[in-house]
Parts: C-alpha cells; structure tokens; sequence
C-alpha cells in the first residue's frame, strides 16, 4: 500500500472515530433518557444475604423515593430475597435534570436519607463518594462507594463499608450479636421502555 492511500485511510479512520466519539458524547450529554426504568439492587452483609434486611431496604427505598419518581412507582423484593428492584417513569424533565454523573449521584443520595453521603472525584463517568449511615433499623457505620453512569440508558451505585446491624439481624445470620460487619450494596437502573405505564 502506498503512502497516500495510507494517509487517505488513516484520515477516514480518525474522522469516523472522532464521528462516533461525537454521537456517543451527544448522547450522553442530554442526560438520562425519560421512560420506564428498572433498579435491582443487593444487599449483603459479610457476604450473606438477608430476607429482613432486603424487606427493610425495599421499604426505605419506597419511603425515600423523591416525589418526581413516585408516580406509578413500583418496588418490591425477590421471592429469594436476596434482591429487590424498583421500577419508576423518569418523566423528561426529571430525565433533563440528571445530565452528569454527579447529577446523578445527588439524586442517589437523596434516595438514601439516613445516610449523609459526600461527592468526590469525578473520574469519567464515575463519581467516588465516602459519607456515614445512620440508621438504627438497618446500617450503622461509615460506607464509601461510587456512581457510575456509563450511557444515557444505564447507571450503576455500590456501597460498602464497616458497620453495626440490629442484633436481630445479625443472630438471624448466624452472626453474633454485636459484632461489625462488611456491608454491600450493589445497584443496576436501566431503561426497560422509553414509554410509561
């Protein structure tokens, strides 16, 4: 291959990646897309899952869910119960509003108001948080995790930490009363619909 046909494919080979960069910051640069959209999310404790911690959880969330995704909102908890999902219609113009991955963290930590969560760095389409939970039915201790928003038709959450547990929780494990515990929280939302129910 000569040198100019070289160049000529090399030119056409960066202008269409740069095209398709372009679509795919556009895309993602309006936001999240509005619609029907589907969060499974996990709770864990020392690596076991707990029935009455998901059954709590699911309450918290369904509790503190703000009131531009309460419409039509659904949340309940797997027959094993070990997961639980959420299904709410982000109007367009709760969708306009989450147009950055920090954006979307904020939302996140209103949806978590027993915990006090603090934003850090900004790495891509991550947000890393640290913050304290202070909740004497569920999670007690110090949590960290991120939030990360990869499209504009998925985003995911974890959190971890070091904690305490109501005892009941714990002995139901087979945990001994009192002791502290790793937490996890793990979280999926994606679109299912571009329409509501």
């Amino acid at each position: 291959m000569d040198r100019s046909v070289q160049k000529r494919f090399l030119v056409k080979t960066l202008a269409g990646s740069m095209l398709m960069l372009g679509v795919m910051v556009q895309a993602h640069a309006g936001g999240l897309v509005p619609g029907s959209w589907r969060s499974d999310y996990r709770v864990q404790i020392n690596g076991k899952d707990s029935t009455v911690v998901m059954n709590q959880f699911a309450n918290q969330v369904a509790k503190a869910m703000p009131n531009d995704l309460r419409t039509g909102a659904k949340v309940s908890v797997s027959t094993i119960g070990n997961q639980g999902s959420a299904t709410v219609c982000m109007t367009p113009v709760v969708a306009g509003a989450l147009t950055s991955p920090r954006l979307v963290f904020n939302k996140f930590a209103k949806m978590n108001p027993r915990c006090t969560l603090i934003s850090g760095e900004l790495v891509g389409d991550t947000v890393s948080f640290t913050g304290r939970c202070d909740d004497p039915f569920t999670y007690t201790g110090n949590v960290s995790g991120t939030v990360r928003v990869p499209n504009s038709w998925t985003w995911w959450a974890n959190m971890q930490g070091v904690g305490r547990f109501p005892d009941a929780i714990l002995t139901g494990l087979q945990i001994p009363a009192q002791t502290l515990v790793t937490m996890k929280t793990t979280m999926s939302s994606t679109l299912t619909s571009k329409t509501c129910p």
